[in-house]
């Protein structure tokens, strides 16, 4: 009796342990779901700030998880939504994470509704080409993380919970865009460049980055970025709309010099390879393989810079990354002045 009443007192000591440290274990090849469930719920905020502006939000809570969570925000690309990664959002919530998808109105799916494809593709260019949307889009970023903040305090499970101390900002194309400007990168305007950087978010992930065909001073854009990214693209990423050449896409991280930085290139990947499409005649033939290496080098940069996690560090800068990318495209890393060191 004593043994075993030993035993059960050893097992309920360890539970804990082992949940609190479920997030811990460095990422696998090919990548596995984490242990929690996503609960997802779709809401839309009004912000009475901006005249009672509307961000339809996606929001996925790791359920059963201990906390607090650490946050990523998620910003769509061009004439998309909130849907938008939800494939990256359900698996970094498997793994611990609270994620916020935001939708921006303006230059969301809305825009190709109730028309006809070239009003709709006209309508998409202008609304790229808008500096006002981005103005909308910072704005909606700092609304999204003001509403967290207050649920952080509410009654429910998310009640002191959702870490905004450690925040990550994530986006594809005109998301990775918003992305770049609020972590530093300077926002060309009719009178000069101006910063529309948040002071929150302490990391990032840019999926096919669009960069300026009028302003080429990429020293003076980038050099303001003092926050770690990884960046995603590939030897196809050419958007229909867009002006950027699949070989331009790494030129943020090229000129991004204060902080530590991460490149995942994936050789036939297009622009519309980091959505998650299932594999098809008219997708890349590794496009699954190349979903795998998205969600590995995801989440083992998040586990580095918002967890702290020396495992995870070690990973990424490591040779099991290499390796697994090793014929299906590039594994870059740089360091940045003043980089992470985890002990």
């Amino acid at each position: 009796m004593l043994r075993r009443a030993c035993v059960a007192l050893l097992c309920l000591l360890l539970v804990p342990a082992l949940g609190g440290r479920a997030w811990a274990a460095v990422p696998s090849d090919p990548p596995r779901q984490g242990p929690y469930l996503a609960s997802i719920s779709y809401e839309t905020w009004k912000d009475s700030r901006r005249a009672g502006r509307e961000v339809p939000v996606k929001l996925y809570r790791p359920q059963g998880a201990p906390g607090p969570w650490p946050v990523v925000i998620i910003s769509h690309g061009l004439g998309d939504s909130r849907d938008s990664l939800g494939y990256l959002a359900r698996f970094l919530c498997s793994h611990g994470y609270y994620v916020a998808a935001m939708q921006h109105y303006g230059s969301d799916m809305s825009l190709g509704e109730d028309t006809n494809r070239l009003v709709a593709a006209w309508r998409l260019w202008r609304a790229a080409r808008e500096p006002r949307n981005y103005l909308l889009r910072a704005g909606d970023l700092a609304f999204v993380l003001q509403q967290l903040s207050q649920r952080e305090h509410q009654r429910g499970p998310c009640k002191n919970n959702i870490d905004l101390n450690n925040v990550a900002m994530m986006g594809h194309s005109m998301g990775a865009l918003t992305t770049l400007l609020a972590v530093g990168q300077l926002f060309a305007t009719d009178v000069g460049l101006r910063s529309l950087r948040d002071p929150v978010p302490k990391a990032f992930i840019v999926f096919s980055p669009p960069v300026s065909q009028d302003h080429r001073e990429f020293a003076r854009a980038y050099n303001s970025i003092g926050l770690p990214g990884l960046h995603v693209s590939g030897g196809q990423d050419e958007a229909r709309l867009g002006l950027t050449p699949a070989e331009e896409r790494r030129v943020p991280f090229d000129h991004i010099i204060l902080a530590d930085q991460y490149l995942l290139w994936l050789n036939d990947a297009d622009h519309r390879t980091p959505l998650g499409y299932p594999p098809g005649p008219d997708r890349p033939e590794r496009e699954a393989r190349y979903h795998q290496l998205i969600l590995m080098a995801c989440r083992g940069f998040l586990d580095a810079y918002l967890r702290e996690d020396p495992a995870a560090l070690t990973w990424i800068r490591g040779p099991k990354m290499f390796r697994a990318v090793n014929g299906d495209g590039a594994w870059e890393t740089k360091r940045g002045r003043g980089s992470l060191q985890l002990k």
